[in-house]
């Protein structure tokens, strides 16, 4: 037997489980939570209805006239928004593969299951 073939029947059904998982399949992903988006704290939106209000006053030729904090906490704000939208991109890809990975030992787990000839545990 060479390397790469299954050791185990379990293995070997994992290694041939449908390559997508059903759409039903859902495993638990407490390890993947999302993170919470920034809060919106007072300061931001006073900072944005000030950027608001500089807009309404705008006219060619005239540069924003909104104060240097203001924009500093719209900038850091729009920074954190743009980290966290990462987060939440990099924990979808990680549930993605998880997702994938747990799909093919589940479905080897209910083959093997389902053959009442094959002495079963329960364990993987």
């Amino acid at each position: 037997m060479s390397t790469t073939e299954p050791t185990s029947l379990l293995a070997y059904f994992a290694a041939h489980a449908p390559n997508q998982p059903e759409s039903w399949f859902e495993p638990a992903m407490d390890h993947l939570l999302f993170p919470a988006a920034p809060e919106e704290t007072l300061a931001v939106k006073q900072a944005k209805e000030a950027e608001e209000e500089d807009n309404l006053n705008w006219m060619p030729g005239r540069e924003p006239n909104i104060h240097p904090e203001a924009r500093a906490i719209l900038d850091a704000h729009a920074t954190a928004l743009e980290a966290w939208e990462k987060d939440v991109e990099r924990i979808k890809a990680e549930r993605a593969k998880y997702r994938y990975f747990a799909w093919r030992w589940y479905y080897a787990e209910q083959m093997v299951k389902a053959n009442p000839n094959t002495p079963w545990d329960g364990a993987l």
